[in-house]
Protein backbone atom coordinates (compact mmCIF):
# COMPACT_ATOMS: atom_id res chain seq x y z
CA UNK A 1 0.00 0.00 0.00
CA UNK A 2 1.11 3.49 -0.72
CA UNK A 3 0.39 6.08 1.80
CA UNK A 4 0.31 9.95 0.81
CA UNK A 5 1.16 12.03 3.91
CA UNK A 6 -0.09 15.58 4.23
CA UNK A 7 0.36 17.47 6.92
CA UNK A 8 -0.49 21.36 8.28
CA UNK A 9 -2.80 22.46 5.46
CA UNK A 10 -3.51 25.21 7.09
CA UNK A 11 -6.62 26.53 4.59
CA UNK A 12 -4.14 26.44 1.64
CA UNK A 13 -6.21 24.96 -1.30
CA UNK A 14 -3.74 26.40 -4.17
CA UNK A 15 -0.83 24.02 -2.21
CA UNK A 16 -3.00 21.33 -1.54
CA UNK A 17 -4.35 21.00 -5.43
CA UNK A 18 -0.30 21.03 -6.60
CA UNK A 19 0.51 18.30 -3.81
CA UNK A 20 -2.99 15.90 -5.07
CA UNK A 21 -1.64 16.58 -8.50
CA UNK A 22 1.47 15.44 -7.75
CA UNK A 23 0.48 12.76 -5.29
CA UNK A 24 -1.45 11.15 -7.87
CA UNK A 25 1.36 11.26 -10.50
CA UNK A 26 3.28 9.04 -8.22
CA UNK A 27 0.47 6.98 -7.51
CA UNK A 28 -1.54 6.33 -3.54
CA UNK A 29 -4.04 4.34 -1.89
CA UNK A 30 -4.92 6.01 0.97
CA UNK A 31 -4.40 9.49 2.77
CA UNK A 32 -3.28 9.90 6.31
CA UNK A 33 -2.74 13.81 8.15
CA UNK A 34 -0.95 14.47 11.03
CA UNK A 35 -3.23 17.24 11.73
CA UNK A 36 -3.47 21.42 11.27
CA UNK A 37 -5.90 21.40 8.32
CA UNK A 38 -7.14 24.55 8.92
CA UNK A 39 -6.37 28.53 10.06
CA UNK A 40 -4.20 31.01 8.70
CA UNK A 41 -5.05 30.23 5.19
CA UNK A 42 -8.53 31.53 2.81
CA UNK A 43 -9.79 28.08 1.62
CA UNK A 44 -10.98 26.36 5.49
CA UNK A 45 -14.14 25.26 4.02
CA UNK A 46 -12.76 23.74 0.58
CA UNK A 47 -9.88 21.97 2.59
CA UNK A 48 -12.58 20.33 4.92
CA UNK A 49 -14.95 19.43 1.97
CA UNK A 50 -11.94 17.52 0.58
CA UNK A 51 -10.62 16.40 3.88
CA UNK A 52 -13.92 14.87 5.06
CA UNK A 53 -14.08 13.24 1.53
CA UNK A 54 -10.80 11.70 1.16
CA UNK A 55 -8.84 11.42 4.30
CA UNK A 56 -8.64 7.81 5.78
CA UNK A 57 -6.79 8.51 8.61
CA UNK A 58 -6.37 11.59 10.64
CA UNK A 59 -5.05 13.23 14.02
CA UNK A 60 -5.87 16.84 15.44
CA UNK A 61 -3.71 19.36 14.76
CA UNK A 62 -3.37 22.62 17.67
CA UNK A 63 -5.15 24.70 14.97
CA UNK A 64 -7.90 22.45 14.34
CA UNK A 65 -8.31 22.10 18.34
CA UNK A 66 -8.93 26.04 18.67
CA UNK A 67 -11.12 25.96 15.98
CA UNK A 68 -13.40 23.54 17.60
CA UNK A 69 -12.72 25.43 21.10
CA UNK A 70 -10.85 21.96 22.50
CA UNK A 71 -7.63 24.35 22.76
CA UNK A 72 -7.50 28.36 24.02
CA UNK A 73 -6.05 30.80 21.99
CA UNK A 74 -3.76 32.05 24.91
CA UNK A 75 -0.43 30.78 23.03
CA UNK A 76 -1.16 31.38 19.42
CA UNK A 77 0.59 34.25 17.88
CA UNK A 78 -1.20 37.58 16.57
CA UNK A 79 -2.09 36.15 13.33
CA UNK A 80 -3.52 32.95 14.09
CA UNK A 81 -5.26 34.71 16.82
CA UNK A 82 -6.31 37.30 14.17
CA UNK A 83 -7.78 34.24 11.69
CA UNK A 84 -9.91 32.23 13.87
CA UNK A 85 -13.37 34.62 13.36
CA UNK A 86 -13.17 33.85 9.88
CA UNK A 87 -12.18 30.05 9.99
CA UNK A 88 -15.16 29.33 12.05
CA UNK A 89 -17.51 31.36 10.29
CA UNK A 90 -16.21 29.58 6.68
CA UNK A 91 -16.82 26.03 8.57
CA UNK A 92 -20.27 23.72 8.42
CA UNK A 93 -21.32 22.43 11.63
CA UNK A 94 -20.30 18.86 10.07
CA UNK A 95 -17.06 20.18 9.46
CA UNK A 96 -16.26 20.98 12.91
CA UNK A 97 -17.88 17.91 14.48
CA UNK A 98 -15.47 16.24 12.13
CA UNK A 99 -12.44 18.17 13.53
CA UNK A 100 -13.86 17.85 16.76
CA UNK A 101 -13.85 14.17 16.61
CA UNK A 102 -9.84 13.33 15.67
CA UNK A 103 -8.08 12.06 18.46
CA UNK A 104 -4.77 13.36 19.53
CA UNK A 105 -2.65 10.35 18.42
CA UNK A 106 -4.03 7.35 16.27
CA UNK A 107 -2.42 4.00 15.69
CA UNK A 108 -2.83 2.31 12.07
CA UNK A 109 -1.17 -0.67 11.32
CA UNK A 110 1.38 -0.79 13.30
CA UNK A 111 2.19 3.34 12.92
CA UNK A 112 1.71 5.62 14.83
CA UNK A 113 0.38 9.41 13.98
CA UNK A 114 0.78 12.64 16.42
CA UNK A 115 0.43 16.07 15.20
CA UNK A 116 3.11 17.31 17.51
CA UNK A 117 5.13 14.44 20.19
CA UNK A 118 4.22 10.98 20.61
CA UNK A 119 4.82 11.98 24.34
CA UNK A 120 1.58 13.80 25.78
CA UNK A 121 0.85 14.79 22.27
CA UNK A 122 -2.01 16.77 23.52
CA UNK A 123 0.60 19.49 25.17
CA UNK A 124 1.87 19.59 21.41
CA UNK A 125 5.84 20.48 22.24
CA UNK A 126 7.41 20.65 18.92
CA UNK A 127 10.74 18.59 17.91
CA UNK A 128 13.10 21.10 16.78
CA UNK A 129 16.45 19.09 16.76
CA UNK A 130 17.68 15.15 16.67
CA UNK A 131 18.57 15.50 20.66
CA UNK A 132 14.99 15.88 21.19
CA UNK A 133 14.42 13.09 18.82
CA UNK A 134 16.60 10.52 20.18
CA UNK A 135 14.39 11.02 23.88
CA UNK A 136 11.61 10.48 22.35
CA UNK A 137 12.28 6.96 20.60
CA UNK A 138 11.34 5.60 23.78
CA UNK A 139 8.03 6.81 24.57
CA UNK A 140 6.20 4.35 21.75
CA UNK A 141 6.54 0.92 20.91
CA UNK A 142 5.77 1.01 17.11
CA UNK A 143 8.85 1.39 15.12
CA UNK A 144 7.57 4.51 12.63
CA UNK A 145 6.00 7.33 13.96
CA UNK A 146 4.72 10.62 11.44
CA UNK A 147 4.19 13.88 13.21
CA UNK A 148 4.10 17.61 11.89
CA UNK A 149 3.41 20.92 14.49
CA UNK A 150 7.03 22.03 13.30
CA UNK A 151 6.38 22.66 9.53
CA UNK A 152 9.73 21.16 8.51
CA UNK A 153 10.28 18.34 6.56
CA UNK A 154 12.83 15.97 8.47
CA UNK A 155 13.15 12.46 9.42
CA UNK A 156 15.33 10.82 12.18
CA UNK A 157 15.96 7.45 13.51
CA UNK A 158 16.92 5.86 16.49
CA UNK A 159 20.90 5.53 15.60
CA UNK A 160 20.99 8.82 15.15
CA UNK A 161 20.74 10.13 11.81
CA UNK A 162 18.69 13.10 10.42
CA UNK A 163 17.39 13.16 6.56
CA UNK A 164 16.19 16.21 4.93
CA UNK A 165 15.18 15.38 1.62
CA UNK A 166 15.36 11.70 -0.87
CA UNK A 167 13.68 8.13 -0.61
CA UNK A 168 14.34 6.88 3.29
CA UNK A 169 15.03 2.93 3.70
CA UNK A 170 13.15 1.71 6.92
CA UNK A 171 15.49 -0.86 8.65
CA UNK A 172 14.27 -3.40 10.59
CA UNK A 173 16.44 -2.17 13.42
CA UNK A 174 15.60 1.03 14.16
CA UNK A 175 12.75 3.53 15.04
CA UNK A 176 11.98 6.68 12.89
CA UNK A 177 10.27 9.77 13.66
CA UNK A 178 9.20 11.35 10.60
CA UNK A 179 7.71 15.07 9.66
CA UNK A 180 6.16 15.28 6.03
CA UNK A 181 6.51 18.51 5.78
CA UNK A 182 3.57 21.67 5.64
CA UNK A 183 1.38 21.61 2.72
CA UNK A 184 0.30 25.02 3.33
CA UNK A 185 3.01 26.67 5.03
CA UNK A 186 6.38 25.72 5.21
CA UNK A 187 8.75 26.90 7.54
CA UNK A 188 12.00 25.73 6.04
CA UNK A 189 12.41 28.58 3.99
CA UNK A 190 11.28 26.75 1.25
CA UNK A 191 8.44 27.62 0.10
CA UNK A 192 7.00 24.53 -2.20
CA UNK A 193 4.28 22.79 -0.60
CA UNK A 194 5.65 19.56 1.13
CA UNK A 195 4.62 15.85 1.51
CA UNK A 196 5.63 12.04 1.58
CA UNK A 197 4.82 8.97 0.32
CA UNK A 198 4.86 6.04 2.90
CA UNK A 199 5.31 2.54 0.54
CA UNK A 200 4.47 -0.62 3.17
CA UNK A 201 5.61 -3.15 1.00
CA UNK A 202 8.98 -1.08 -0.19
CA UNK A 203 9.28 0.07 3.31
CA UNK A 204 10.30 3.22 2.20
CA UNK A 205 9.15 7.04 3.02
CA UNK A 206 9.43 9.37 -0.32
CA UNK A 207 10.00 13.31 0.78
CA UNK A 208 7.91 15.02 -2.12
CA UNK A 209 8.44 18.83 -2.76
CA UNK A 210 6.60 21.02 -5.75
CA UNK A 211 5.52 24.85 -6.24
CA UNK A 212 1.93 25.61 -6.15
CA UNK A 213 0.31 29.15 -6.93
CA UNK A 214 1.39 30.98 -4.30
CA UNK A 215 0.24 34.27 -6.31
CA UNK A 216 -3.11 32.68 -5.96
CA UNK A 217 -3.31 31.80 -2.27
CA UNK A 218 -1.62 35.00 -1.16
CA UNK A 219 -4.72 36.86 -3.57
CA UNK A 220 -7.16 34.83 -1.89
CA UNK A 221 -6.04 35.62 1.76
CA UNK A 222 -5.43 39.75 1.16
CA UNK A 223 -9.50 39.48 -0.58
CA UNK A 224 -10.88 37.73 2.27
CA UNK A 225 -9.06 40.55 4.67
CA UNK A 226 -6.97 38.37 6.59
CA UNK A 227 -4.05 39.78 7.84
CA UNK A 228 -1.33 40.15 4.94
CA UNK A 229 1.33 38.88 6.86
CA UNK A 230 -0.32 35.50 6.48
CA UNK A 231 0.24 35.97 2.58
CA UNK A 232 3.94 37.49 2.69
CA UNK A 233 5.37 34.41 4.28
CA UNK A 234 4.04 31.89 2.55
CA UNK A 235 6.98 33.71 -0.24
CA UNK A 236 9.21 33.11 2.62
CA UNK A 237 8.78 29.58 3.24
CA UNK A 238 8.41 30.63 7.02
Amino acid sequence: MRIALLSDIHSNMHALEAALETLREHGFDEIWSPGDFVNYGADPGAIMDWATREVTHAVLGNHDAVITEQETPEYFNRYAREAIPYTREHLSSGDLHWLEALPYEKVIAGVRLVHASPLHPEQWTYIMSRAQAMSLFRTFRESLCFFGHTHIQVAYDSRGNQYYKGTILLEEDRKYLINPGSVGQPRDGDPRWAGAIYDTEEHTVEFLRGKYDIDGAVARIFNVGLPKRLGYRLYEGQ
